[in-house]
C-alpha cells in the first residue's frame, strides 16, 4: 500500500505546479454560497489547494500510526482529488460559457436562458464543493476514531 502522505505530497506539488503554469491570468472561479457569489482567481485557488494538500501530507506523515483505517485515509485523498478536479472543471466551464455569452447576443439567442443554465450549473458545483469540503473532515474523524479505538483496547 502506498502511504497516503506520499499521495498528498505528490498532489500538492502537482497542484502548485498547475497553479503556476496552467491557469490564464484572467481566469476566475465563481462559487455561489448562501446567495453570495464568491469570485477568486483560479491561480490563487490552486495555490491554496496545493498548500492544503502539503499540510495534509504532513498531517498523515506524523499521525499515520494513530489513524484508525488506511481506507478512510485513501477516501480522504480521493475526495481531495475530486475537489481539485471539480474546481478545475468549474473554471473551464465558466470560461467556455463566458466566451459563448457574447455570441448569443450576436445570434439573437435568449441570453436569459444561457444565464439561467450557468446559474443552475454553478449551484450544482457549489453544492458539490460544499460536500467535498465537508468530506475533508474525514481525516480528523479517522484520527479521533483511531484514538478512541486504541484507548478502548487498553
Amino acid at each position: 500500500m502506498v502511504n497516503v502522505s506520499i499521495l498528498f505530497f505528490a498532489t500538492g506539488f502537482l497542484t502548485l505546479g498547475f497553479a503556476l503554469f496552467v491557469p490564464a491570468a484572467n481566469s476566475v472561479v465563481t462559487v455561489e454560497l448562501f446567495d453570495h457569489l464568491l469570485t477568486y482567481s483560479s491561480s490563487d485557488v490552486f495555490k491554496v489547494l496545493g498548500v492544503v494538500s502539503l499540510i495534509f501530507g504532513l498531517f498523515y506523515r506524523y499521525t499515520e500510526s494513530l489513524l484508525y483505517s488506511w481506507r478512510w485515509s485513501a477516501m480522504h485523498w480521493v475526495c481531495f482529488l475530486c475537489l481539485v478536479i471539480t474546481i478545475w472543471t468549474l473554471g473551464i466551464l465558466e470560461q467556455v460559457w463566458g466566451a459563448k455569452m457574447p455570441l448569443a447576443d450576436l445570434k439573437n439567442m435568449d441570453t436569459n436562458e444561457l444565464s439561467d443554465r450557468l446559474d443552475r450549473i454553478r449551484v450544482f458545483y457549489s453544492r458539490t464543493l460544499v460536500l467535498l469540503v465537508a468530506m475533508q473532515l474525514s481525516c480528523f474523524l479517522n484520527l479521533a476514531v483511531g484514538a478512541f479505538h486504541r484507548n478502548s483496547q487498553r
